[in-house]
């Protein structure tokens, strides 16, 4: 089976992620479960128009601190701020495991957060 051409790709980021209604990320403090933190909640996020194959976050994205610490391993995109549809896999963090103290935010800072398709 064939795959999508580039441009093709540049399309099809840009319906999903660019030009989508609003979108949310959330982090997970174990593989593939999603923070349970009582302060934790997911960010709106937002992402560029698509080029050389990926789209990346327009601006920074802060989650509320910490209350009792724990490890984010982990980000994935959802539809709804809580419940609804997770619209990508979990996505490792490039730069490992970041461990979070009581207090504490987890930032994504702006074009850290990239999406491709291949």
């Amino acid at each position: 089976m064939a795959g999508f051409t580039d441009a093709q790709e540049l399309v099809v980021l840009d319906y999903f992620f660019h030009d989508a209604a609003t979108l949310y990320v959330g982090y997970s403090a174990s593989a593939g479960t999603e923070c349970a933190d009582a302060t934790y909640a997911r960010q709106t996020i937002a992402f560029d128009a698509a080029s050389s194959g990926a789209t990346t976050n327009t601006a920074a994205v802060t989650f509320p601190a910490q209350t009792a610490g724990g490890n984010v391993v982990e980000c994935a995109l959802f539809e709804d701020l809580s419940g609804g549809a997770q619209i990508t896999d979990w996505k490792a963090l490039t730069a490992g495991t970041v461990a979070l103290s009581a207090g504490q935010q987890f930032r994504i800072p702006a074009g850290d957060y990239d999406l491709t398709l291949d």
